[in-house]
C-alpha cells in the first residue's frame, strides 16, 4: 500500500479508480481550502473535475519518479490557477450583494446580533476603487496581503492601512444604514 504519489497518479491515469481515490483525498485540504475561499454552488464540484482532469490528462512521466515534490507543486498551483480562473467567472460577478454574518460583522465591523444581506453598492459607495479591490480580494478571493501588495505594487503595510480605512467606512455605513449606533 505504501506507493508514492507518482505510482499512484500513473495507476489512476491507467483506470484505477483507488488510486485515483487515493489521490483525491490526499489533495482534499487544499480543494476544500479553495472551495471555502471561493463559496459559490458547486466550486467542490469544479475543482475536482479539475483534479481529476489533470490526473487523466498530465503526462507524469516528464516528473522524476523521486521528486514527490515537483509532481505536488505543480498539482497544488494548477488547483490554485483554477481557483482563480473560477473566482473570476463566477465570483466576481456576484459582486452586487454581499453576504456578511455576524461574525465578520462582529470582528471587523460592528456589534450585530443577526446576519442579513447588504447591497455592495450602497456599503461600498464611499469607498475607492483600490480600497473596494482589496476587500474583495481579502474577504471574497481569500488573499493575503502581502499577496494583494505583490498584485496592486505597494508594500504589505500600505494594504494593511488600506483595508483598515476601508472597513472602518464599511463599519459606519452599515452602523448609519441601520441605525446601530
Amino acid at each position: 500500500m505504501g506507493e508514492g504519489l507518482y505510482d499512484l497518479l500513473v495507476s489512476a491515469q491507467r483506470g484505477n479508480k483507488n488510486s485515483l481515490y487515493i489521490v483525491i483525498d490526499k489533495f482534499r485540504p487544499l480543494t476544500n481550502k479553495y472551495v471555502n475561499q471561493l463559496n459559490y454552488y458547486c466550486a467542490e464540484t469544479d475543482m475536482m473535475i479539475c483534479l481529476i482532469e489533470l490526473v487523466q490528462r498530465q503526462d507524469w512521466t516528464r516528473f522524476d519518479r523521486s521528486s514527490e515534490g515537483a509532481v505536488v507543486n505543480y498539482i497544488a498551483a494548477t488547483l490554485r490557477n483554477k481557483k482563480v480562473d473560477l473566482y473570476r467567472k463566477y465570483v466576481e460577478k456576484e459582486h452586487d450583494t454581499i453576504h456578511l454574518d455576524s461574525e465578520l460583522l462582529t470582528s471587523h465591523l460592528c456589534p450585530a446580533e443577526t446576519s442579513f444581506e447588504l447591497e455592495w453598492s450602497n456599503v461600498l459607495t464611499d469607498l475607492s476603487d483600490r480600497q473596494k479591490k482589496i476587500i474583495v480580494l481579502t474577504y471574497a478571493a481569500g488573499y493575503s496581503d502581502s499577496e494583494i501588495a505583490q498584485k496592486v505594487g505597494v508594500s504589505r503595510q500600505a494594504i494593511h492601512k488600506a483595508r483598515k480605512h476601508a472597513l472602518e467606512k464599511i463599519r459606519k455605513k452599515i452602523c448609519q444604514n441601520y441605525e446601530i449606533i
